[in-house]
């Protein structure tokens, strides 16, 4: 789980923003059939409410995740984030790719 967020503010938190922030929750959604996607608006809570699942099941299978995304990269301009996503994600593969 985000170590800037307890879990009442994790379970408030819509899940598309879960989705995107914390590698493998979306992995875990699915498994458990929560649309991250169309209904990603809804917050954790909710979602598994709707869905009759343990939200702190949930919440401590998305903590054993590695760690999420720096919220600072959602607001930030375009040219920003595709400088990072080039610079941490794609420089560091190049010399690997024949």
């Amino acid at each position: 789980m985000p170590t800037t967020y307890d879990s009442a503010e994790f379970a408030a938190m819509p899940v598309g923003r879960v989705a995107a922030m914390v590698p493998g929750a979306a992995a875990i959604f699915l498994r458990h059939g929560v649309d991250f996607c169309c209904g990603g608006k809804q917050s954790l809570a909710e979602a598994a409410a709707v869905r009759d699942l343990d939200l702190q099941g949930m919440i401590v299978s998305l903590a054993e995740m590695p760690d999420a995304m720096d919220d600072a990269w959602f607001d930030a301009e375009t040219a920003s984030l595709i400088a990072h996503i080039r610079a941490r994600y794609h420089d560091v593969h190049l010399p690997e790719l024949p």
